[in-house]
């Protein structure tokens, strides 16, 4: 048996990186604000639920254009919604997972791939700005390698 005393081995190893000082865990950065949601908040996140459904509808049923539904539904609900989150990480798990199987269907998956992180570069870099290397000073160098 065990004895309940007993640390596991690597509950050492931050003391170990950090010189024998044991420091305390940083504190955990919240998404969400603590205080309830608005009406109009939850409201947006009804409408978007709603829309999304009927976005997902429209991928079997015609005359609804699905690809400008879901995307509007899920711009509503936001992007740090658990659900919208999981879908996200699958849904790249899946490409990533994708681009290694073989015939057609791996270089359809590797071609969705890349347009994905392109795309997702374009937004990156919308947001916050293109990045630059620094130089050797501490200052960005004004071309990127």
């Amino acid at each position: 048996m065990s004895d309940p005393l007993r640390r596991h081995r690597r509950a050492a190893l931050p003391r170990l990186l950090t010189g024998g000082v044991e420091r305390a865990a940083p504190p955990r950065l919240r998404i969400h604000s603590s205080e309830p949601p608005t009406f109009w908040r939850r409201v947006r996140s009804l409408a978007g639920w709603i829309v999304l459904a009927v976005g997902l509808l429209g991928i079997v049923m015609p005359l609804n254009p699905a690809s400008l539904v879901i995307p509007a539904g899920v711009a509503l609900i936001g992007r740090h919604h658990p659900v919208i989150r999981w879908g996200r990480t699958r849904g790249k798990l899946l490409l990533r997972a994708s681009a290694g199987w073989p015939s057609w269907l791996g270089r359809c998956g590797a071609l969705a791939r890349d347009g994905e992180r392109r795309l997702a570069k374009l937004l990156r870099d919308r947001r916050l700005g293109k990045w630059r290397r620094p130089d050797s000073s501490g200052t960005a160098a004004t071309s990127r390698p």
